[in-house]
């Protein structure tokens, strides 16, 4: 393991030391949603379903009392949310199996999800004694389209993002139960890290304990005087509070030094590595 990692795993908790990161803990407040774990490969934030029995819906000629119907469906069945005026669910990462990520659900997707919790019939002729049938079709092309242009679906709870690590939330409490929170509209994962839990409501002294984990955590480095420490600690809480501020992202940080290799580009990468668990963009 680098030194990179080494330091975001000490200050992430990682270790297993009781002396791990006082900045995460467990909430009085449940997670509005915890789906099934990662060795499974599912979804974190899906719903819990108990697989209701698909509903029968008749694809009549009201098109729009039709697919508000069928968006109730997809809201009872679970697992879809939305997000920046698309329906998405939330699954691993091809690209990194161990993290989630926001997929978006194209048409044919939206026509998948429907053939599970949907069986759409049309009316056919009376039967000899004069008693209507009912016949089976397939999901309707023109259901999936006009639900996926939709842009609004009641009862399919907004997603505003996926965060690595437990964070503030705008009523003042910490999201650190795993999987979607229907408060905060945010989806918590954290499956390959253990944070240690703090009290609901911390004293002054474990404050100030929590702040020297992390100076000793940055020990090493050449500081000119507190205050630079002072000012690459707001810059971490400001990543980990900047959820509870709708809209906000915070102020600019700048790392400056006097000569190279003092380890600017270091102290960038542990505030992503402890609140993301990966390097700084670049």
């Amino acid at each position: 393991m680098n030194l990179k990692k080494t330091l975001a795993a000490s200050a992430r908790g990682d270790s297993g030391a009781s002396g791990g990161s006082h900045f995460a803990g467990k909430s009085n407040r449940p997670a509005a949603v915890a789906g099934g774990s990662g060795a499974s490969g599912g979804s974190l934030c899906a719903k819990e379903s108990n697989h209701p029995a698909p509903v029968e819906l008749e694809a009549d000629l009201d098109e729009r009392a039709v697919n508000d119907q069928a968006i109730q469906a997809l809201a009872a069945a679970g697992g879809l949310y939305a997000f920046a005026g698309e329906l998405v669910t939330v699954a691993p990462d091809p690209g990194h199996p161990d993290r989630l990520a926001i997929r978006r659900l194209p048409p044919a997707a939206i026509r998948e999800r429907l053939a599970e919790c949907v069986r759409f019939f049309i009316q056919g002729e009376p039967d000899r004694y004069g008693r209507k049938t009912k016949r089976l079709i397939r999901v309707p092309r023109w259901c999936c389209e006009a639900i996926a242009a939709r842009g609004n679906w009641p009862g399919i709870p907004p997603l505003r993002g996926i965060v690595r690590s437990p964070v503030l939330q705008p009523d003042g409490n910490i999201l650190q139960q795993p999987g979607f929170d229907e408060c905060s509209g945010l989806c918590l994962d954290c499956r390959d890290t253990d944070f240690p839990a703090i009290p609901p409501n911390p004293s002054r002294q474990e404050a100030a304990a929590a702040v020297g984990v992390f100076k000793e955590l940055l020990v090493d480095f050449p500081w000119r005087s507190d205050t630079d420490f002072a000012g690459w600690l707001a810059a971490l809480l400001t990543i980990l509070a900047r959820p509870a501020h709708s809209g906000a992202t915070g102020p600019l940080f700048l790392f400056d030094a006097n000569c190279r290799g003092a380890g600017k580009s270091l102290l960038a990468d542990l505030l992503s590595l402890i609140a993301c668990g990966a390097d700084a963009v670049r």
